[in-house]
């Protein structure tokens, strides 16, 4: 499986220059080196009463990626805090079995 990757705003301008030149999608991606769903995708997202504009397209983008890059993931002790019952817990606090485990995993290595 390919790297992920997001169009460029120079590739976004390319887009509208194919468009208005009256190319077809698959010949506009093959140009830009990308598949033609990724072209399909971004025109649809981002076309408007005004047809594609790729200055908004690229906004539009970038603020996409923002609010995904700020969701929070959890890891997995988080998960693991999660799914215990609270009086197994001894009631501490998540942040206290999360220390006193990681200080079991060092002890454990220590001894091998």
């Amino acid at each position: 499986m390919g790297m992920y990757k997001q169009l460029t705003q120079l590739q976004r301008y390319h887009i509208r220059l194919c468009l208005k030149a009256g190319y077809s999608l698959s010949s506009i991606a093959r140009r830009l080196g990308v598949h033609k769903s990724t072209v399909s995708r971004e025109i649809r997202r981002n076309s408007g009463h005004k047809g594609y504009r790729p200055r908004q397209a690229h906004e539009k983008a970038m603020t996409r990626r923002y609010a995904a890059a700020k969701r929070i993931k959890m890891t997995l002790a988080m998960k693991r805090l999660n799914n215990r019952p609270r009086k197994t817990l001894g009631f501490a606090t998540p942040n206290e079995v999360f220390l006193k485990d990681i200080n079991n995993k060092n002890n454990v290595a220590l001894v091998n």
